[in-house]
């Protein structure tokens, strides 16, 4: 573990320079940021997904989906004055939710 932990700071640590210094990105192999983005995508898809409804992975959609489908129910209602719902996400929850209804497939 301690392993991983170090090539994935590594990694992040690539990608923030590849984004703050130009010089940086010069130096490094032809591919090598692409890898390191793939491996970013992958890192992240695998801790905000599970393959149970109640996994671990799925904390960030649960967590969210409650507050959308409010939102939903309030500018459905024809009676309430709200008609415009804005709900402010990091990534993380739309991984999940986007896993958990099946549309990432």
């Amino acid at each position: 573990m301690p392993e991983e932990n170090l090539v994935l700071s590594l990694i992040l640590l690539s990608l923030f320079e590849s984004i703050h210094d130009s010089n940086f990105v010069k130096a490094l192999p032809p591919t090598y940021l692409a890898q390191a983005r793939d491996l970013a995508n992958w890192h992240e898809y695998n801790i905000f997904s599970s393959p149970q409804l109640n996994g671990v992975g799925k904390i960030a959609g649960r967590t969210i989906l409650p507050s959308i489908l409010n939102g939903f129910a309030t500018i459905a209602n024809p009676s309430g004055p709200l008609k415009n719902f804005y709900q402010a996400i990091s990534y993380k929850p739309f991984i999940s939710l986007f896993n958990m209804t099946g549309i990432a497939e």
